[in-house]
């Protein structure tokens, strides 16, 4: 008969019982963090894909760790449990990173109202063991956007012409130059022949040549904004050397900003010399009527061969410095409390909050032109909460135990009605819905726990309530007393003499008692 019992025990355990959730072992081993979550994005490599690591603290002193979905942070301080997560400074025109940060239920406090409030069936345990990953209701806090690219002025937005401005001209005056009036006015000629060659070296080299903007390197338009996007493109996810780069740039910028100002103001200067300062700077030195009408013309074309161009490179002036102008500002998020690191937020965690904060990560690689490289969009997702000594979770389980119901009867004898105990209603195997809080060890192989139980049977409520240890998420045993209620004999005693069968019913009451109860539950369904 025992081995009976014991037999249908296990049968009884193996089809209802499920084992201590994973989630719990997760939350107590969560990283444990007192100041600063620190985040970087490491980019593919060849055919390693691109990672996201962290480190907590003091960023100098610990390793960097790959963020994976089981990552968890649990927050421990004397400040609300308040902590700032940073982000190294990256390269935004090869990575575009956006965040979202959502509200969670947290699961320690969900736990007890969910064993209070709704005691969960087998089917349902199991249910929410499938969706473990997925934790309570979520609500979106914010969003925030790290991406970052424009488009630099591409070639072919930049022509590049050989043509020489004013070329004809200088030919025709030179044909036409009254060599007695040079010989004479020599110095008025050579102030003339210096302003030409001013105007026109000017606007040559912006429009058509190579411009000098440091001491050792010159080089076309195209040529300076294709080098200073080349290198923004190729510069390391390094702070300090992104702003030696931007740095570069904007002195590129202001170079030709500079020639590009030199080059109006010269345009301007040259049509008023063929034109208004003819008579004065011109006529000296050409006697044909005819040549200041050609003067006047070469004017009007000098508009015409330059217009299109310097509106040409305005447009792209601007786009060069308005790509400057959001690169200097996204590295200026990387200036503020850790210099090279960007604030991302700053979570906290009082003692009334209940949630957890989810992180969702969305970060792309990207090509030179800003589009997605391929296989460049990576995701990763982590949760930070309050540290937790004691994890709270409900299972579903049974029990053995010895409890037993009396059982009573009226029986006649000489004429007599006496109180009579027949055999006793044993429970034996009982299902229970338990509410179990784990407590955290310095290990990870055992762990100890505290659990207390509800049982509903079909005219009594039991509550197992006991102590127990837990290998890993594998197995555990629990044992303790248990507490409920039984119909006992009030008045009548066994042996005692009673009227009839209604008067032994009506002297029952239900009345306290404590047993034991034993309890093994294994995962059977682990994968």
């Amino acid at each position: 008969m025992r081995i009976f019992i014991i037999a249908s025990f296990v049968t009884c355990f193996i089809n209802t019982t499920y084992a201590q959730p994973k989630s719990a072992f997760q939350r107590l081993h969560g990283t444990r963090v007192k100041t600063n979550i620190f985040l970087q994005w490491i980019e593919p490599a060849g055919k390693a894909p691109g990672k996201l690591e962290f480190r907590v603290d003091k960023d100098d002193t610990t390793d960097w760790n790959a963020v994976s979905e089981e990552t968890l942070f649990n927050i421990s301080n004397d400040r609300n449990n308040t902590i700032s997560l940073f982000f190294k400074f990256y390269n935004p025109l090869r990575t575009s990173a956006k965040s979202t940060t959502t509200e969670i239920d947290d699961p320690v406090y969900t736990a007890i109202n969910q064993w209070l409030s709704n005691l969960p069936s087998a089917e349902a345990e199991a249910a929410a063991a499938a969706a473990a990953p997925a934790l309570a209701s979520t609500k979106s806090i914010a969003t925030k956007e790290s991406a970052l690219y424009e488009s630099l002025p591409s070639n072919a937005n930049l022509p590049s012409m050989e043509s020489i401005i004013l070329h004809e001209w200088v030919n025709e005056f030179l044909s036409k130059l009254d060599t007695t009036a040079f010989k004479t006015n020599n110095e008025q000629y050579r102030k003339l022949a210096d302003s030409i060659d001013k105007y026109t070296k000017d606007i040559d080299q912006y429009l058509f040549e190579k411009i000098t903007i440091t001491f050792d390197q010159s080089a076309g338009f195209a040529a300076w904004i294709a080098e200073q996007q080349k290198k923004l493109y190729d510069c390391p996810s390094d702070y300090y050397q992104f702003k030696l780069a931007l740095a570069e740039a904007g002195e590129v910028l202001t170079g030709l900003v500079n020639a590009q100002k030199r080059a109006e103001q010269s345009i301007t200067a040259l049509q008023t010399l063929l034109t208004e300062k003819y008579d004065t700077h011109i006529k000296p030195f050409i006697h044909e009527k005819n040549f200041q009408d050609y003067s006047k013309g070469a004017s009007i074309w000098i508009t015409l061969n330059t217009s299109d161009r310097m509106k040409s490179r305005e447009e792209n002036l601007q786009k060069f410095k308005a790509a400057i102008d959001k690169l200097n500002a996204f590295t200026k998020e990387f200036e503020g409390v850790k210099t090279g690191y960007r604030l991302e937020s700053a979570p906290s965690f009082n003692w009334a909050n209940t949630k957890m904060k989810k992180f969702d990560y969305a970060i792309s690689a990207l090509n030179k032109d800003g589009s997605v490289a391929d296989k460049g969009n990576h995701t990763f997702s982590f949760t930070v909460a309050k540290d937790q000594r004691i994890v709270p979770f409900v299972s579903m389980g049974v029990f053995y135990t010895d409890f037993n119901y009396p059982n009573y009867a009226v029986k006649e004898g000489n004429g007599i009605n006496t109180v009579e105990e027949t055999d006793k209603t044993h429970v034996r195997v009982r299902p229970a819905a338990y509410l179990n809080f784990l407590i955290k060890t310095k290990g990870d192989l055992l762990y100890p726990f505290f659990q207390v139980g509800i049982s509903t049977g079909a005219n009594d409520v039991l509550f197992p309530v006991g102590f127990g240890a837990a290998i890993r998420d594998n197995f555990s045993i629990s044992a303790g007393p248990i507490f409920g209620q039984r119909k006992e004999l009030t008045k009548l005693k066994v042996g005692g003499e009673v009227a009839d069968d209604a008067e032994l019913k009506k002297d029952l009451s239900n009345k306290g008692f404590v047993s034991w109860y034993f309890s093994i539950n294994y995962n059977f369904t682990k994968k």
